[in-house]
């Protein structure tokens, strides 16, 4: 993810308009601790955790929900490439299917 830029303590830039003032969102250039912030929030925000299953009462925090965005679009991004190579290697050779777990394919 740092590879790709995803996992850094810049703050993102608004993607059509501003962000509404009333959030507080860094602006560019930002002084190291507050970079220091961003990118430890977003590292810890990778661990997984349990959590309630209750309503929240707490603000969303526009940089995560950001930073998941583009997590979730890497993630698919693998998963898609993970898929065709292992497509590309079946096609090769069909006889590698008796190596896949017996769930993997219906």
């Amino acid at each position: 993810m740092m590879k790709f830029g995803v996992l850094s303590g810049e703050p993102f830039e608004a993607a059509e308009r501003p962000f509404p003032q009333e959030v507080k969102y860094p602006q560019p250039p930002v002084d190291s601790n507050t970079k220091s912030m961003l990118l430890l929030s977003r590292v810890m925000s990778l661990v997984p955790m349990k959590l309630k299953s209750g309503m929240w009462n707490a603000d969303v925090d526009f940089d995560l929900a950001a930073f998941h965005s583009l997590v979730r679009l890497v993630k698919r991004a693998l998963r898609h490439l993970t898929e065709a190579s292992l497509g590309s290697v079946l096609l090769k050779n069909l006889h590698r299917v008796r190596h896949l777990p017996q769930s993997f394919l219906p």
